[in-house]
């Protein structure tokens, strides 16, 4: 008489049902704080691209933009693409003054001033909201979970 070691169909059936049964109680939250990670990261990497491009513009001595592409939940500086993390969305028209057609560019001069202050506004699937904000005389940028003063 042989002794296998291992384990039944039955055992590994009611093992995977508990694994299921787990995930699907986790899920929801496990979503809440991927949609809270995908904004902060798409907030913090539209920040850092208009900064680039300010910078760009400080350095090449010349004007330097960012393109948004709101229907297309994109933005375009002069070099590359980037699209928001699934579940990010732009919540209207950034209110940039400058434009190019109906397309809102942010831009900035030789020296770093932008064409214009303006904001960006971006949610997630839960409705959680961050605000990119360019200051209009001095062009730093910067997130806030609240939007600028005087909106």
């Amino acid at each position: 008489m042989s002794r296998c070691k291992g384990f039944t169909l039955i055992e590994l059936m009611v093992v995977l049902l508990i694994l299921g049964i787990t995930l699907s109680l986790a899920w929801p939250r496990l979503d809440r704080s991927y949609q809270r990670y995908a904004l902060n990261s798409s907030a913090a990497q539209l920040a850092w691209t208009l900064r680039e491009a300010r910078s760009e513009a400080m350095l090449k001595g010349q004007t330097s933009s960012i393109r948004f592409y709101v229907s297309l939940n994109r933005y375009r500086s002069d070099e590359q693409s980037y699209y928001l993390s699934k579940g990010i969305q732009y919540v209207g028209q950034p209110t940039f003054p400058s434009r190019i057609g109906d397309i809102p560019v942010c831009s900035f001069n030789a020296t770093g001033a932008p064409a214009g202050g303006g904001t960006v506004v971006l949610k997630n699937r839960l409705n959680d909201k961050k605000y990119i904000i360019v200051n209009p005389v001095l062009g730093k940028v910067r997130v806030s979970d609240k939007p600028p003063e005087n909106w």
